[in-house]
């Protein structure tokens, strides 16, 4: 979409209707910003919240995904969120309504890492993810850093998706996967499922 920065994607599932509209209200809200700086991923989540939370008492039937790159450090942050606008910055995300319960686990098993920068492949199975606490006590951060390259990644993502294309029979024949790269814009990688 032309008015999202170059860094920044939105995905989004739901009514048609409601995610065109959601569009052209992300669409005006840019074009309202100063022209001389652009928007950074992180403004554009926090736009996108504010917009469906201020719709709560009738939203809009829309689930996204706001994913980029920050422009200062070059790494990549993604948003989820639910139909109120509550926002949650994760690892990774899906999106979408068929194979989503069984994709988002997979995914989290194969990309969570450590936030430590001393991190060690090996101890891979020793991380697990916090339980919240008792009241009052805040847990460790969920990481939102994902280890590895491109191709690390987009190989992963194929995995995951055709292990959920063998269970899942709405899930769909092909996978398409944006890439975004600091200082190379998106590519496109599309991959063929499992025909049913």
């Amino acid at each position: 979409t032309p008015f999202i920065p170059k860094d920044t994607l939105i995905a989004t599932s739901g009514c048609q209707t409601d995610c065109h509209a959601l569009k052209l209200i992300l669409q005006h809200y840019h074009s309202h910003q100063s022209s001389s700086s652009s928007l950074t991923v992180n403004e554009v989540a926090h736009a996108l919240s504010s917009r469906l939370y201020s719709r709560r008492m009738r939203p809009y039937y829309v689930f996204c995904v706001v994913g980029g790159l920050d422009p200062d450090t070059g790494v990549g942050r993604a948003y989820v969120y639910d139909a109120i606008g509550s926002m949650e910055e994760v690892a990774v995300a899906t999106n979408g309504v068929n194979g989503k319960e069984l994709l988002q686990p997979i995914l989290d098993r194969m990309f969570v890492t450590s936030n430590d920068h001393d991190h060690d492949h090996d101890n891979d199975r020793d991380q697990t993810i916090p339980l919240p606490g008792p009241i009052g006590v805040f847990p460790k951060v969920v990481p939102t850093i994902v280890r590895g390259t491109a191709e690390e990644a987009i190989e992963k993502v194929k995995q995951a998706y055709h292990a959920v294309a063998e269970r899942e029979i709405s899930v769909g024949d092909s996978l398409v996967i944006c890439v975004l790269q600091k200082g190379r814009g998106c590519r496109t990688v599309r991959v063929p499922l499992k025909e049913h």
